[in-house]
């Protein structure tokens, strides 16, 4: 009788890119699903292949052979090819939330048309898991996670099989794949990696490679199953598979192994009904594999186009499409789901880690472009169609301004008029609805001709920003008038150098010290914030994937240059101060790798403080022109406070960890432990009643650093490498063939915006602030395109809630095409209840994350009352009579 049952799961797990292009991979693809298909075909013993969990891989091949796809389909509904449920296997930290539920639905999309849907959460190569990873899976009812990379010491309690819980209570069954997705890889070769398919592999090397994996596996089984990984990276299929197996079990007495799938395999850790341990939290440590956790910062570009694009998409077209598809019908949801296969094929872990060959990360730059071309001809095109149904009280031009977040603001605008030559020779003015004039600031002022379809014509163009309040999820409209008498429109430059600089709002005293940092005094508390915005440059002798000092150590610091400082604007709604340095930074490091180099080159940096009138934020732009090689540059922001934690903007909730200097201990002689850590909008260091909140738009690593007048915030704006990987003092285990990647280096002009948030009491009620500097109100004006309806008012919320806790996600179009999607999500700890008032009638009612309808709550009606789980995902499913069941 065998101890316990195997079972063996063919796979390969395919990067679209790494170290060849997408184009190489493919063509290779494509040889390799060819040969799956055959053998699938041919040999009813062959019980199945899974095809590594992701879906745009086999859109990737079906381009190519576009006449497999009836072949495809038989099997899939057989269940002998395996495919689904993700798009594309993404790092879950770097896509966004809301990008993460468009891949699992792009996958669901694919696999609907195939046949079916594999039911487990199969993430083999990421690095690391996010802490809402459950709650995702649960939404889409997959019951399992399966993984390799991310356990720490909590192996020990745990082992192989356990329940990974979210923090509003949703609960996964967790596979680690202890000794990694390879582990029955290569089977019968005396190698891990590699093509076989024109050798025959060796039964009894087989035989002592399944019982060498079983030693080490059974010590963390949970139950009397065992999971075996008959694949590895680009592996193709092993025909031999059921012979093999025949031949292994007249050979092993206390294990049996069976051909089967991921769900086989989670079907019988289920039915065991073991009484499995629970944990709750990030699985982002290296007890037995590599994390490779530098790659937040890696090629730092990529990172704030992804983040672009996704706020362009989330925040912008998928909502404005979506008020305009209740309005009139009109659906741009078949242009936004070719944004979001363009996009998501950036999202791979590879890809958009910035940890494969330059060539990739080009096609990654082409892919970006087209996305931000569509998204912004989706969102001009809705909000004008939108504005044109607005019932304007002038014949004028009209401005149209949007805040896409749940909760009113005041904020800065930014826009530009295209602006008729003669109608407006005079100038213009401002004006709200009311008539008031609105004070802005010229900018930019161009004469430039606009192209239409087919048509065009020489406009002034200028660029302004004014202040304005502006409603929750809702538009204002301004007009734009000509003036009478002519007026001035020369762009006066304010900038007047000073020794020590000063400016200030209602809120804050902002002091710029003779070497560069400032302080901020916090008029509202008394708080003083001293030395912020310190410059630190450092040696990188790592690769792409990991952060490496030196052997000698070299930092260097903006307070060891001399910089020119001057007041750069000052109006009555804004004041900022620029602050210029001329670095001079060591070229490169020594060939060696063990010291930077002597020679320094000049690094021009130029910072923009500013503060703006009624908004209790501190604003800084950063250009950095990168001249040299094998650095790393961050910003620094003392606390004064010393705390054992921190919070961060994390997907779904805000989460709170533990600061990284106090969870540092070496868990693999490999690799040394990260502490940098990863964020989305912001991360905050507050001891309950004042503190520092940092936002950013896309510059997700940070670090928290302990110093001797307290904890201080550093902000990762360059990481310049060279290598896609290298050993290291810090990871001395390849991550990746070492091929050099002198893209990486980042070379040239860079520009980073990030924000200080003075925390005045409790820090959530900074969390808007954070939000409202990451996604800024858009503001366009209407052209003449469409005439003019008069139904919407000149300012309106098409939602509002009566909760600081809860955060509007999305609102986009119904995959159905039936009716839109709203999301929100709680951040705190306790359930709450809030109000939902919608600007029209609805049919409401609770769906899950596919957009499945769960419960009917309102028929007809534009206010509602809703609770959420404490943490918790809450989506709703809206439906007019015009547009849906």
């Amino acid at each position: 009788m065998h101890k316990y049952t195997g079972i063996l799961v063919s796979h390969t797990h395919w990067d679209r890119a790494w170290y060849w292009s997408f184009q190489l991979m493919r063509a290779r693809l494509v040889e390799v699903i060819d040969q799956i298909l055959d053998v699938l075909e041919s040999d009813k013993n062959f019980k199945c292949f899974v095809l590594d969990g992701q879906t745009a891989i086999i859109e990737d091949y079906l381009e190519v052979k576009p006449e497999n796809r009836e072949r495809i389909k038989r099997l899939v509904s057989k269940k002998k090819l395996v495919i689904g449920p993700w798009y594309v296997l993404m790092d879950e930290f770097l896509e966004s939330p809301e990008a993460m539920i468009r891949n699992l639905l792009l996958g669901k999309r694919v696999c609907d048309e195939l046949g079916t849907t594999m039911k487990e959460g199969y993430i083999p190569d990421s690095f690391g898991h996010i802490v809402s990873l459950p709650k995702i899976l649960v939404g889409f009812g997959i019951r399992s996670v399966i993984f390799t990379r991310g356990m720490g010491k909590e192996y020990e309690e745990l082992g192989n099989e356990f329940w990974w819980e979210a923090s509003d209570g949703s609960k996964v069954l967790a596979i680690y794949q202890r000794d990694g997705y390879w582990n029955a890889g290569c089977l019968g070769f005396d190698y891990g990696w590699g093509d076989y398919r024109f050798e025959k592999p060796d039964f009894k090397t087989a035989l002592e490679k399944i019982k060498r994996s079983f030693e080490k596996l059974k010590q963390g089984a949970k139950t009397k199953f065992i999971l075996f990984n008959n694949g590895t990276d680009h592996a193709p299929i092993q025909p031999e598979i059921p012979e093999i197996l025949k031949f292994i079990n007249k050979n092993l007495n206390e294990l049996k192994l069976i051909h089967g799938s991921f769900s086989d395999f989670v079907d019988c850790v289920l039915s065991s009904k073991s009484n499995l341990k629970t944990f709750k939290g990030e699985l982002n440590k290296n007890y037995h594999h590599l994390i490779v956790q530098s790659v937040y910062s890696t090629r730092i570009y990529l990172k704030q186009k992804n983040f672009l694009c996704q706020s362009l998409l989330e925040k912008y077209a998928e909502p404005l499409s979506a008020i305009l598809f209740v309005e009139t019908g009109e659906n741009f949801a078949p242009l936004i789901l070719t944004a979001w296969k363009t996009l998501l094929k950036n999202h791979p872990h590879d890809d958009i880690c910035g940890c494969g060959v330059d060539e990739i990360h080009k096609d990654m730059e082409n892919r970006f472009k087209q996305v931000e071309e569509l998204a912004k001809f989706i969102i001009w095109q809705a909000s004008d169609r939108i504005s044109s149904m607005v019932k304007t009280q002038k014949d004028a031009e009209i401005l149209f301004v949007f805040n896409p977040l749940n909760f009113e603001i005041k904020e800065i605008v930014k826009a530009k008029l295209y602006l008729d030559e003669q109608k407006f020779k005079n100038g213009f003015k401002l004006l709200d609805t009311n008539g008031n004039e609105i004070e802005f600031k010229i900018t930019s002022r161009e004469r430039e001709f606009v192209m239409g379809i087919l048509k065009g014509d020489f406009k002034n163009v200028f660029e302004i920003e004014f202040i304005s309040d502006l409603p929750a999820f809702g538009y204002k409209i301004f007009y734009i008038v000509p003036e009478k008498s002519e007026k001035n429109f020369t762009i006066q430059s304010q900038s007047q150098r000073v020794k020590h600089a000063v400016i200030e709002n209602e809120f804050f005293k902002v002091k710029v010290s003779e070497d560069g940092t400032f302080e901020i005094e916090d008029k509202r508390n008394g708080a003083v914030y001293k030395n912020l915005n310190l410059f630190e440059d450092d040696e990188d002798a790592g690769d792409e994937y990991t952060y490496s000092h030196a052997e000698n150590c070299q930092k260097i610091y903006s307070t060891d240059f001399k910089p020119k400082i001057s007041i750069f604007e000052k109006t009555s709604f804004k004041n900022t101060i620029k602050i210029e340095y001329e670095f001079k930074l060591p070229k490169s490091l020594t060939s060696d790798f063990k010291r930077r180099e002597e020679e320094r080159v000049v690094c021009k940096l130029r910072t923009f403080v500013t503060l703006y009138a009624g908004i209790d934020r501190v604003d800084v732009k950063t250009e950095f022109e990168n001249n040299v090689k094998d650095h790393r540059l961050r910003v620094l922001f003392p606390t004064g406070i010393r705390t054992k934690s921190h919070f961060v903007d994390a997907h779904f909730e805000i989460l709170k960890r533990l600061n990284p200097y106090l969870d540092a201990e070496v868990l693999n002689p490999n690799e040394k432990p990260y502490t940098t850590r990863h964020q989305n909008a912001f991360v905050c260091l507050t001891d309950g009643s004042i503190g520092l909140m940092i936002a950013n738009r896309g510059l997700p690593e940070y670090e928290i650093l302990s110093s001797e007048s307290g904890d201080v915030i550093a902000l990762t704006l360059l990481r310049s490498v060279g290598y896609l990987s290298r050993k290291s003092l810090h990871r001395v285990q390849q991550a990746g063939p070492q091929i050099q990647t002198p893209d990486a280096q980042c070379l040239g002009k860079h520009v980073f915006e990030y924000s200080i948030i003075p925390i005045n009491g409790d820090f959530k009620k900074s969390i808007p602030k954070a939000y409202s500097f990451a996604f800024e109100p858009l503001a366009l004006q209407k052209s003449d395109n469409y005439p003019h309806q008069k139904i919407l008012d000149e300012s309106l919320s098409f939602l509002k809630i009566d909760s600081e806790k809860i955060v509007l996600s999305a609102i986009k179009i119904a995959e159905d095409g039936k009716g839109i999607i709203v999301r929100f999500y709680n951040i705190s700890s306790s359930e709450e209840k809030f109000n939902l008032k919608l600007y029209r009638k609805f049919n409401i009612f609770i769906s899950n994350l596919k957009e499945e309808k769960i419960k009917k709550i309102a028929s007809s009606k534009s206010e509602v009352e809703l609770t959420i789980k404490a943490n918790a995902i809450l989506t709703l499913y809206l439906s007019t009579s015009q547009g849906s069941s």
